[in-house]
């Protein structure tokens, strides 16, 4: 992750992120306060900021340096003011300062103007860090002799919250943690199902559909969905299934794929075109790493977009066959359109690769549409499956 963030600015936030998470994870909380302080340099961390100056206040308390969590805390309610960020850095800022009191009045405020309201959810909010005050507990469901499943159902209750309120990362957090509860083995799998889609969590979704879904394009290559929707450019508009659709065909979603010419990973790479798009040489283990692949090759797919004016059929076989070529063909019959071009294609193997993944891509776009009319719920046999 520290590599990924060095080597990849898109990347850097999420890549300190995740190692500051790690490093947490591991008890080295100094590590990660100097991780999260080196995302938050100079105004940097995007919509991870908050969260990671509220992290750097709970590490800072915990360590007993109540100063700095002090001078973080007013940091955080310079920068985001409003409910919640606001509210659980004045909550941090009072339990360093030694006035208890003061905190327990807002965390009640957290609670009653925040969180009761919403009536679904009557659990703490951990990734706030701010505890249930005295004098609320009877607004939380009794921890003794609760019912199986209790746990899950408040994870999903947590998520359901944060998703309502554009906080989506807490919500695929809460998503995942529901899963290693077994809420995907019980009678909330429908609900999870559900949620995991509305927050983007398809690796969630698509485990759920594992047992009852054999097709190898549901298997495997839209596990990569989030990574190439988030590798794309939305102002040059390149479709993110057509980029699975492409990586199915070209990869069959192998990261450690390799052509007898060379290309490599998700997205069959040369290491030469690669490099067309960094700043440092790529070599073939940089170009099996998944996040990496996709990222070149969704740079590469969007300067053939831009090249041929979004004309896909021509992008694609520009993929496949090279720049120089697509515009020999183009030049014997100029103006085509995208199927008459495809059949005036010389060569067999890229007229049949064009046509492979516009057929695939439709037939994503086919299931994706299924499942989405009216919700897209746990798809069983006996719902009829996919």
């Amino acid at each position: 992750y520290r590599e990924l963030a060095a080597r990849w600015p898109k990347w850097r936030s999420t890549g300190l992120w995740a190692s500051a998470w790690l490093e947490m994870g591991a008890g080295s909380h100094g590590a990660a306060v100097r991780l999260i302080d080196e995302l938050l340099e100079g105004g940097r961390g995007g919509a991870i900021r908050p969260q990671a100056m509220l992290q750097g206040i709970v590490l800072s308390f915990d360590q007993g340096r109540l100063g700095d969590a002090v001078a973080r805390a007013q940091a955080l309610e310079r920068s985001y003011p409003q409910m919640p960020w606001g509210a659980a850095a004045r909550y941090w800022e009072a339990r360093a300062g030694g006035r208890p009191a003061r905190a327990d009045e807002l965390g009640s405020t957290v609670y009653r103007e925040w969180v009761v309201p919403q009536k679904r959810v009557t659990v703490d909010v951990p990734m706030l860090g701010v505890a249930m005050p005295p004098g609320l507990a009877d607004l939380l469901a009794p921890t003794e002799n609760r019912p199986a499943g209790a746990e899950e159902r408040q994870s999903l209750d947590r998520a359901e919250f944060f998703l309502e309120r554009g906080l989506d990362e807490w919500g695929r957090r809460e998503i995942h943690y529901a899963e290693t509860r077994g809420a995907g083995r019980g009678s909330e799998a429908d609900r999870l199902a559900r949620l995991a889609w509305d927050a983007g969590a398809l690796d969630v979704y698509l485990r759920l559909l594992e047992p009852w879904t054999r097709a190898p394009e549901w298997r495997h290559p839209l596990r990569y969905l989030g990574a190439v929707t988030g590798a794309l450019d939305p102002k040059i508009g390149v479709d993110p299934l057509l980029v699975v659709a492409l990586i199915d065909v070209e990869s069959r979603g192998d990261p450690g794929a390799r052509s007898a010419a060379g290309a490599i990973g998700l997205m069959q790479l040369l290491p030469g075109t690669a490099n067309r798009y960094t700043s440092e040489p790529m070599d073939a283990t940089d170009l099996e790493l998944p996040l990496v692949n996709i990222e070149i090759g969704c740079r590469h797919l969007e300067a053939l977009f831009s090249r041929f004016g979004g004309r896909e059929e021509r992008v694609l076989a520009a993929y496949n066959a090279g720049v120089a070529a697509v515009e020999r063909w183009d030049a014997v019959w100029p103006g085509r359109d995208g199927p008459r071009f495809v059949d005036g294609v010389e060569w067999v193997e890229t007229r049949n690769y064009v046509r492979k993944i516009l057929a695939h891509r439709a037939e994503l776009h086919r299931r994706v549409a299924e499942l989405s009319a009216g919700g897209p719920g746990l798809v069983t046999p006996s719902s009829g499956g996919i």
